[in-house]
């Protein structure tokens, strides 16, 4: 048909496409091709697989035969490459794998999508981490965001006993230390007093909870 490449140039016998995007136009009619062989291999131009971290290692799991533990090794590696300072969880089985078995000094920050506080803060968090580690140099303590949604974020809320976010919750070697507590803004005195208690190496003091937060017009999400 007149509308389609079937017997065009660049036809293939097993393939029939009606139509072409520019993009396809523009790769099989531009872009150089290797004049040193046959094959319709085209120089530097990106495969999908070239264009994300994640879609090369799955790929790799896709074509080897691992085991579970080497899996979870390369799971944690790729959370890492989502970000260099904070790691993101999204169940109860993360904090075990990240924070627990590894016993980390660690802060978590729950949040949800619907948050518009939780939102406004996580740049401020990250910044916050990235000082911690580039700055003062503290590459041990483990900085990590929890998103509540989904069943498995309502059983971090129902394990934790979270009824608000933004929420944060201290652990010191694997091992929940204090309390959740609420936090309206980022810098917060509350939270940089709990972390400087936790590595202090003393015990949990509730009366930091009662230092004062929060700022005009700013709120945090009950949650449902």
């Amino acid at each position: 048909p007149a509308d389609s490449n079937e017997n065009g140039s660049h036809a293939k016998k097993d393939v029939f496409i009606r139509g072409c995007s520019f993009p396809d136009y523009a790769e099989l009619e531009i872009w150089p091709s290797d004049t040193t062989s046959e094959s319709s291999v085209r120089y530097g131009f990106p495969g999908i697989e070239e264009l994300s971290f994640e879609a090369k290692v799955d790929k790799m799991m896709e074509n080897t035969n691992v085991r579970d533990e080497d899996k979870e090794k390369v799971d944690m590696a790729k959370r890492v490459q989502r970000n260099p300072y904070i790691t993101f969880l999204d169940s109860l089985d993360d904090i075990r794998d990240f924070i627990v078995k590894e016993k980390k000094d660690a802060v978590v920050f729950f949040a949800a999508p619907y948050c518009k506080t939780c939102k406004s803060i996580t740049p401020l968090y990250q910044r916050m981490a990235r000082i911690s580690k580039d700055v003062k140099g503290d590459k041990e303590f483990f900085f990590a965001r929890a998103s509540i949604s989904g069943k498995a974020g309502k059983q971090m809320t129902f394990t934790f006993q979270i009824d608000s976010v933004p929420t944060f919750l201290l652990f010191r070697k694997g091992k929940q230390y204090g309390e959740p507590f609420g936090v309206a803004k980022l810098p917060s005195k509350r939270l940089a007093s709990a972390i400087e208690l936790l590595q202090s190496g003393e015990d949990w003091d509730p009366t930091i909870l009662e230092i004062e937060e929060g700022r005009k017009g700013v709120q945090r999400t009950k949650l449902n």
